[in-house]
């Protein structure tokens, strides 16, 4: 799980970054992430062969508000602890159903001050300790 308060997609014509919140206040939600640690694969070639912890988040199709933004994913995002017991305990199968209905009552806001961007990072990182 990935924790966070906000996050941003980026849209040139829209002037940049483009901020997604559940509502002002910016609760604490999670992605779907995964974790592999100690990961052996050659990612450069000038490199070679390398070892590294690899983490990445799950995506899925894009909400109305996301989409008209980013249309082609966004993260899946975990708002409960039931989802959240179901993605850390879930097979793939099951696990896939977790981001079904999440995304009826996501809302939006655009942060278009740097004073709101600004806001919208310390608050992420309070967040996070």
């Amino acid at each position: 799980m990935v924790p966070f308060t906000s996050f941003s997609e980026f849209n040139k014509a829209r002037g940049g970054e483009v901020w997604f919140a559940f509502d002002e206040s910016c609760p604490l939600a999670f992605f779907a992430g995964v974790h592999i640690p100690a990961w052996t694969s050659v990612r450069k070639v000038r490199d070679g062969e390398v070892t590294k912890d690899l983490f990445a988040f799950l995506t899925t199709e894009p909400n109305v508000e996301v989409g008209a933004v980013h249309p082609k994913a966004m993260p899946v995002i975990l708002r409960t602890p039931e989802e959240i017991d179901r993605w850390m305990a879930a097979q793939q199968e099951r696990a896939d159903k977790v981001e079904s209905g999440v995304w009826s009552q996501f809302s939006t806001r655009r942060l278009s001050t740097q004073g709101d961007l600004e806001s919208a990072r310390e608050s992420d990182r309070d967040a996070l300790g």
